[in-house]
Parts: structure tokens; sequence; C-alpha cells
């Protein structure tokens, strides 16, 4: 009965430690103060913070903790933007040109036809 309830013990343990370990979303804690430049600085522990500031540390700003497959899913859905926004701004300028070309094909259609009115209005005169 006894090693039942100590393999028990062992199990729940080891799971606690398991559980506790894969868990995410753990936050650290930082502090902050301002030196006198004007800087703000983060420190993880009061005790980074010299003395003369100490009265002036700001409360513990939570800070949330990535693991691993966070972190890699973040920088993953960053690339992914920043593939979007690089082909949007391709797409942009692809447009852009095709305007200019179609301007600039009116252009030389509507100067066509006023060269032609002039070539039509300057026979007319001499006939």
């Amino acid at each position: 009965m006894r090693n039942l309830n100590l393999s028990t013990v062992v199990i729940a343990l080891f799971i606690f430690v398991v559980a506790s370990l894969c868990s995410p979303g753990v936050e650290a804690q930082q502090f902050r103060y301002m030196d006198s430049s004007g800087n703000i600085h983060f420190v993880e522990s009061v005790n980074q913070v010299p003395p003369r500031y100490r009265e002036q540390v700001m409360t513990p700003t939570p800070v949330p903790v990535l693991d691993k497959k966070q972190l890699a899913e973040k920088r993953r859905q960053e690339q992914i933007e920043k593939r979007e926004k690089a082909q949007e701004e391709r797409k942009k300028k692809i447009e852009e040109r095709e305007k200019k070309r179609e301007e600039e094909k009116l252009r030389k259609e509507e100067a066509k036809r006023n060269r032609r009115k002039g070539i039509e209005s300057g026979f007319g005169r001499m006939m």
C-alpha cells in the first residue's frame, strides 16, 4: 500500500513538473526608472536599479515571455506580412506604370488627331 502511494505521488509530481514547463503565457516582470538624463531604463530586478533611482522605480510591468514555438510563429507572421506588403507595393508600381503608359498613349493619339485636324484645315484653305 505504501509503494502505491509513493508511486502515485511520483507520477503526480512528474505530471506537475511537465505541465509547468510546457505552460505558455509565463510572464516576467520588468521595472523601469528614469535616470538624470531623462532616459528610461527597464530592468528585471529592483536590485539592478542604481540606489539613487530606487525611490522612483515604477511598479512592475508584466512582459509576456514567448516560448520557442510562439516566437517562431510570430516571426513567420511578420515575414508573411512583410512579403504581402512588398507584393502590394509591386502591384501598385505596376498599376502606376500601366496608368502612365495609358496616359502617354492617349496623349499621342490626341496629338495625332490634332495634327490631322491641322492638316485637314490647311488643305481646306489651299483649295
